[in-house]
């Protein structure tokens, strides 16, 4: 076993770029656009209490590498244990370093400001807090009903407060909801740092005075976003996506150009759509 340990080393030095996590899977518009009013009843759901941290850590070796046999098997059940010891050390520094912000947004009020940002982007009064989406649809079959999953988390480097919002919109008894998409909305420091503490810091500064309007921004934007990417019909996504479309990075993302507002443009992405601005 002894003879293997160095091999081991060294493919621990390997470290790869993360394979992008698949967990967003759309139903995409069909033909007809969505427009929003007083007839839809909308359900929001936060899952969370306090702004979410989220670690990136490179893949030590794919399953190919090491080979087969028993000798590639234990190298890749070295290789998994160490992950996993290493995306354990990064989530506790990361909720360590983020601690002072959290302090200073514990006053403010998210499911306040997720409901005005559902009311104005569905133009309707008709929204009421859930517990999930699901729930919520199955409670109301046969109308024109949404729901809004918020999240709202910091990226790994803490230079970014992403807000993102999982709808779902269903008019139908059907079983699933006829339409899926996550919008993103991010807003990152003007003045960032490689050293994620000293982000923190500057979000967090003078009782979290910058962190608190990024999140006035980022819900803003959404009130915006959300129609926008419910308005589009199935030959315009399909358009703005195809591989002839350029495509630009925004925010550590990469994806075509779905549209563009005052602020910058929004993409698309296997994480759905993302729109960038700057505080």
């Amino acid at each position: 076993m002894k003879s293997i340990t160095p091999l081991l080393l060294a493919l621990g030095l390997l470290l790869a770029p993360p394979a992008a996590a698949r967990d967003y899977d759309p139903v995409l518009p069909k033909s007809a656009p969505v427009a929003f009013g007083e007839a839809w009843t909308v359900g929001v759901a936060i899952p969370q209490d306090e702004i979410a941290t989220d670690v990136e850590i490179g893949r030590v070796a794919s399953d190919s590498m090491g080979g087969g046999g028993l000798l590639g098997g234990l190298i890749i059940a070295a290789q998994d244990n160490k992950g996993k010891v290493m995306r354990s050390n990064a989530s506790q520094r990361a909720e360590a370093a983020v601690r002072p912000l959290r302090e200073v947004l514990q006053n403010v009020d998210i499911r306040a400001l997720a409901q005005m940002t559902t009311i104005a982007a569905f133009n309707t009064q008709n929204v009421e807090p859930t517990l999930t989406a699901e729930r919520f649809l199955g409670a109301n079959k046969g109308v024109s009903a949404g729901a809004v999953t918020y999240t709202y988390s910091l990226s790994p480097d803490f230079t970014q407060i992403r807000i993102s919002a999982d709808i779902a919109l269903s008019w139908s008894d059907a079983s699933k909801p006829a339409l899926e998409q996550r919008v993103t909305s991010i807003v990152q420091l003007k003045k960032r740092s490689y050293e994620p503490r000293i982000n923190v810091r500057s979000w967090s500064a003078d009782d979290g005075e910058l962190a608190k309007v990024a999140l006035d921004a980022g819900f803003k934007r959404l009130e915006t976003l959300i129609p926008q990417i419910a308005a589009m019909n199935r030959q315009q996504f399909d358009q703005a996506t195809s591989k002839k479309q350029a495509k630009a990075f925004l925010a550590g993302f990469y994806g075509p150009e779905l549209f563009r507002d005052d602020l910058g443009p929004t993409i698309w992405t296997d994480e759905g759509a993302i729109a960038l601005q700057s505080k």
